[in-house]
């Protein structure tokens, strides 16, 4: 076995990096610095290749949804991929989505196999001190905060999402009806 550097490296203090292995081990993204790097799986050789940028931009911190490096995340954390049935039925080739935590985004966000970052919920009902961070449980887009989302998993038999919520000390589920 042999350890070598693929991730590129960069100077934060207080970043993280997380892998999340495609479920058909056809590449793997790596979550930090603000944006989301993608490195495909060569099974000829059996190693991940370098990792190129694919979502967001790296050190550009905000909330843009958008396809690529033109969308923005405040802080891309833990994600999990969720098969798509849309995607089945057209025969795509890749038919999972992949879900994260914005963690300073207070939001989760969907990043479909094309690149298009959208939010999937949170953000939703700003109070009056322009906060989109607390504890509202609601429509995902027009009521539900949260407040650091960290961590994510899905179920898929069930169709239920739970959700780390830092900040709130909760684990927070979204049923997908």
């Amino acid at each position: 076995m042999v350890a070598k550097e693929v991730f590129p490296t960069y100077e934060s203090r207080n970043e993280h990096a997380f892998l999340t292995i495609h479920p058909e081990g056809k590449y793997m993204y790596i979550t930090g610095a603000n944006c989301l790097y993608k490195s495909m799986f060569n099974p000829e050789t059996k190693e991940f290749q370098k990792p190129t940028m694919f979502a967001g931009s790296e050190g550009a911190s905000a909330w843009v949804d958008s396809p690529g490096t033109a969308g923005r995340f405040v802080w891309p954390y833990q994600g999990t991929f969720v098969k798509n049935k849309s995607y089945i039925e057209a025969g795509k080739s890749d038919i999972y989505d992949f879900y994260l935590c914005d963690r300073n985004g207070h939001c989760i966000r969907k990043i479909t196999p094309d690149g298009i970052i959208s939010t999937y919920a949170g953000r939703g009902s700003v109070s009056s001190d322009g906060q989109v961070n607390g504890y509202i449980d609601g429509e995902l887009r027009t009521e539900a905060r949260f407040d650091s989302p960290c961590g994510i998993a899905y179920d898929e038999e069930t169709q239920t999402f739970y959700i780390a919520d830092r900040e709130n000390h909760r684990i927070r589920t979204i049923s997908v009806e």
